[in-house]
């Protein structure tokens, strides 16, 4: 296995379950090249977990999957870890080296931490209404925020509009790191065009966004959406506001006198 293809499993083992962190287990790490581990931590993706609970036995070629039960140490033994098998008579007490209870994890959030930093973002802000789902504002031309979405749900990708890349085509493998391919993500922003906006479909996107802000429960969603385009809340509140009817001529202002489906009076003799 090389590094680059514990990158892609760390990636797809986060996208199996995008609603709950990944974990590696020490006997896995242990089939990793050298230094993979410590790449992978170093970039931000994975980090130090709880211990596990259960293990797998390497008590017999069975292989069962048990829980590990730790008995406290005194001034005259240390602390021992063990495993008592319940499922064959002929099996004692089987001992369990303290460092296969390490672990290590990849969650959403980390994710998009290591994300947005790649990309000069600021922090990225989860979606309320979906757990796979993170906000990234980036600073584009003439000063304008682009927001990405980044949805770790079936392949971790990153998607502005109608156009989506996956990330592990944007992740690379080199000299035993983690790179962030800049330049392949630069082509990408420039085929999806130059992140300008017209109002109308700034409106429709803050709109949507609003909605689904209202029907995850968050009240404060002005401030929310403030965060995440880089606006003051009153711009937000302006954008959110209902366009206004262009005044027609004056003479459409004017109410008739005589409307048509109205009769008209006859003249006093």
């Amino acid at each position: 296995m090389t590094g680059e293809a514990v990158l892609h499993q760390v990636l797809e083992r986060l996208a199996c379950d995008s609603t709950t962190d990944a974990f590696f287990s020490a006997d896995e790490v242990a089939d990793w090249p050298s230094g993979t581990l410590t790449a992978l931590i170093d970039c931000g993706l994975l980090q130090q977990a709880t211990p596990a609970l259960v293990i797998e036995c390497h008590g017999c070629e069975a292989r069962c999957a048990m829980p590990v039960e730790v008995t406290a140490g005194d001034a005259v033994r240390p602390a021992r870890l063990r495993i008592i098998c319940d499922r064959r008579e002929d099996m004692g007490p089987i001992k369990v080296d303290p460092a296969r209870l390490e672990r290590w994890r990849i969650t959403g959030e980390a994710l998009a931490s290591a994300v947005a930093r790649w990309l000069g973002a600021r922090s990225p802000t989860q979606s309320p209404a979906r757990r796979d789902l993170w906000k990234l504002s980036v600073a584009g031309a003439e000063s304008r925020t682009r927001v990405l979405d980044l949805s770790t749900e079936g392949v971790p990708r990153l998607t502005i509009g109608d156009q989506s890349i996956e990330l592990r085509d944007l992740l690379e493998w080199k000299s035993g790191q983690v790179r962030f391919a800049s330049q392949r993500m630069k082509r990408f922003l420039q085929q999806v065009g130059d992140g300008k906006e017209t109002t109308e479909a700034r409106r429709a996107r803050v709109a949507a966004r609003k909605a689904e802000l209202i029907a995850a429960g968050d009240r404060s969603f002005i401030k929310t959406i403030a965060a995440e385009e880089n606006l003051s809340e009153t711009r937000v509140k302006k954008l959110l506001e209902p366009p206004k009817r262009p005044v027609g001529s004056w003479g459409g202002l004017v109410a008739s006198s005589n409307p048509p489906d109205s009769p008209k009076k006859k003249a006093k003799s």
